[in-house]
């Protein structure tokens, strides 16, 4: 089964390196040094842009629809395990914990780090180097933290993300 159908292509002699269980999604880009790991999905027109720095996913994440993945000179973005990047998200250069999500239109900048389970809110802005601890609830622009997260809730968004490895099975056929 080919679970990779977008443009997947190398740049300045480094190529993409995808799990075999990752899904790539018509019309997504991957470019240069980027790596998925398993069973994570890079949805429709995401583009994930490895050339002056590196992008690396964890295993059973998503990247949804028309989201941006990107990094300075030299930098990297990483995102961890059972991470959810929900639609038109624009991240440059951030550090992403494990179970995290980040929702809809949200922008992450430079150098900030999302810490594990936390819950960024449709529409957020991150601004550069900030620093969110694990667990929390964060709206708005300027953004704030507005509660630390339950376990209920943290479990609720891995939930989500295995959701999107089977979504993922559904659109490879």
């Amino acid at each position: 089964m080919n679970n990779k159908r977008g443009l997947i292509r190398d740049y300045d002699g480094v190529s993409p390196s995808l799990s075999e269980s990752c899904f790539v999604a018509d019309g997504a880009a991957i470019i240069g040094k980027v790596e998925i790991g398993d069973e994570s999905s890079i949805w429709y027109n995401a583009v994930l842009r490895g050339d002056v720095g590196e992008i690396k996913i964890g295993n059973h994440s998503n990247v949804q629809d028309n989201s941006v993945i990107h990094m300075d000179e030299d930098g990297a973005t990483v995102i961890g395990d059972y991470v959810t990047i929900g639609h038109a998200t624009n991240i440059h250069n951030a550090k992403i914990g494990d179970c995290a999500l980040i929702g809809n239109g949200a922008i992450l900048l430079d150098y900030c780090e999302i810490g594990a389970g936390s819950v960024i809110a449709a529409g957020t802005v991150i601004p550069p180097k900030k620093v969110i601890p694990p667990n929390s609830l964060v709206m708005g622009n300027p953004y704030k933290i507005v509660k630390e997260l339950a376990p209920e809730v943290v479990e609720a968004t891995k939930r989500n993300s295995k959701l999107y490895c089977e979504l993922a099975k559904k659109h490879s056929k």
